[in-house]
């Protein structure tokens, strides 16, 4: 069995983690930082070093949602749950929402299968 289908709530929080990071902006104010505050940030200034934040800033929640929808999907999907609940992911914490939701249990002719 595949570590990602077994462990269903570690890879959702690996995947938010990795996508904050990615996507997520440092504790440290704009005018210490200008406008490379996260790696994507720091891509897109690479990119078009005029851009202003309020711009770049747009960039971030479609990246989030590219990134996020396809796991908590995949995620929900393993857990037998109805994909109405990606409706989460509008809330700022939904994902907490997805963890919170049981797995399925898993009996010997399962593990034996894979």
């Amino acid at each position: 069995m595949n570590w990602f289908a077994k462990h269903l709530n570690l890879t959702l929080i690996f995947v938010v983690v990795g996508t904050y990071v990615l996507t997520g902006v440092t504790l440290e104010p704009v005018e210490t930082t200008g406008q490379a505050r996260s790696v994507i940030g720091s891509l897109i200034q690479l990119v078009n070093p005029t851009i202003s934040n309020q711009t770049m800033s747009w960039f971030y929640l479609p990246i989030w949602l590219a990134l996020m929808l396809p796991v908590e999907g995949w995620v929900l999907s393993k857990k037998k749950r109805s994909m109405w609940h990606l409706l989460w992911a509008i809330t700022p914490f939904g994902w907490i929402i997805i963890l919170l939701f049981g797995s399925p249990k898993i009996d010997g002719n399962e593990l034996q299968a894979s």
